[in-house]
């Protein structure tokens, strides 16, 4: 194997593996996720923001953010943890039902940015992930012309705040 198909191969350094920087990141320190561009915040729940970005790695997905900087689920209150469960069951099922999705998969993950969030995957046969995990950092900047990014977050919204899209 030559070097560069080596490099090629071989998946990033996970920031844990510089512990410094994986502590700092841990305490909310530089966290992205924190520090959110207004722009980019569809809409507030009670336990969380919702981001929907314009290019995604399937269409219809969304990432539910806890509004304060927690590591892991385990890390909240139960009442805090039952509060942004519910806020991840709002969206999935607006997501769900907007998308005509076959199975919605839920990851929370953190490995990257350890800032409690979940990634909402809506799953369709012949999707570009077909047979495998989604990965939520391959984006697709074809997910969606302008016309459909506007119609989805004007849907998927009135879908979250008012129980329907229609």
């Amino acid at each position: 194997m030559t070097d560069a198909a080596r490099r090629a191969s071989t998946p990033p350094a996970l920031p844990w593996h510089d512990s410094v920087r994986w502590q700092h990141l841990r305490r909310g320190d530089g966290c992205p996720l924190c520090n959110l561009p207004p722009a980019e915040v569809a809409f507030r729940l009670d336990a969380a923001i919702v981001r929907v970005p314009a290019t995604a790695c399937v269409p219809g997905y969304a990432c539910v953010i806890h509004r304060r900087h927690v590591v892991e689920l385990h890390h909240l209150a139960d009442d805090e943890a039952a509060a942004f469960v519910r806020d991840v069951n709002r969206v999935a099922a607006a997501v769900e039902q907007l998308t005509g999705a076959t199975k919605i998969n839920l990851l929370s993950l953190g490995n990257l940015v350890p800032h409690l969030h979940v990634h909402i995957c809506p799953r369709r046969p012949g999707d570009p992930f077909e047979g495998r995990v989604i990965d939520p950092g391959q984006t697709r900047t074809d997910a969606y012309t302008p016309t459909e990014y506007a119609d989805l977050m004007l849907r998927l919204r009135a879908a979250v705040h008012f129980g329907s899209s229609r």
